[in-house]
C-alpha cells in the first residue's frame, strides 16, 4: 500500500500520512490507461492502479486538454468579454489576463444569445485591446448566421415560435 493513514477524529493532515519508501512499481501493479470503445466501469481499486497521462496546458492551469467547462453568470457580468478574450488569446497566441497559451490553436466560439452586430463590435474592440488582428484560427458560430436554425427572441415570429 502506498499510503498509510493514521486514525484521527479530525481532518486528515499531511502529518498523518506516512509515505512508503518502496519504488512505485512495488507498491501496486501500474496499468497504462487506455480509453475503451464501449462504456466500462472501473472499480475504485482499478482506478488507483492505472497510470493516467498528465493533461496538457492550453491556457495556463485554467484550460487543459480533455476538459469540458461551462461559464455562467447573471446578465451583464462580462461572460462574453472574458470568453472572447480567452478565445482570441488561444487562437492568436497573445497573452490575456497574464495567461499565455502554450501554442496557437484552432478555436470555435459558440454563441447562442448575442446578436451578430454586437458580437462583431466586441470582437473588433477586444482584438484592438489585445493588439492583434482578428485571428484566422478563431471560428464563430452564431445562430444568426443560419436562417431558420433557431428562432430569434428579437423577432415577434421567433418569440411566438418559442412560446409554442
Amino acid at each position: 500500500m502506498a499510503l498509510k493513514v493514521k486514525a484521527s477524529t479530525g481532518p486528515i493532515e499531511e502529518r498523518h500520512i506516512k509515505k512508503s519508501n518502496k519504488p512505485v512499481e512495488q507498491r501496486a501493479q501500474i496499468i497504462k490507461f487506455q480509453p475503451s470503445k464501449k462504456m466500462t466501469l472501473l472499480t475504485a481499486e482499478d482506478l488507483t492502479k492505472i497510470s493516467i497521462p498528465s493533461r496538457r496546458k492550453h491556457w495556463g492551469k485554467l484550460i487543459l486538454s480533455n476538459q469540458t467547462g461551462m461559464f455562467y453568470g447573471p446578465r451583464g457580468c462580462g461572460k462574453t468579454w472574458l470568453l472572447m478574450g480567452i478565445a482570441i488569446s488561444m487562437s492568436s497566441g497573445v497573452s490575456f489576463l497574464d495567461y499565455q497559451p502554450t501554442n496557437k490553436r484552432r478555436v470555435i466560439y459558440l454563441d447562442g444569445e448575442m446578436d451578430i452586430s454586437s458580437f462583431k463590435n466586441r470582437l473588433i474592440m477586444m482584438c484592438k485591446s489585445l493588439e492583434t488582428p482578428p485571428p484566422k484560427n478563431l471560428s464563430i458560430f452564431t445562430p444568426e448566421s443560419f436562417a431558420g436554425l433557431l428562432p430569434s427572441i428579437t423577432d415577434p415570429a421567433g418569440q411566438a415560435q418559442i412560446d409554442q
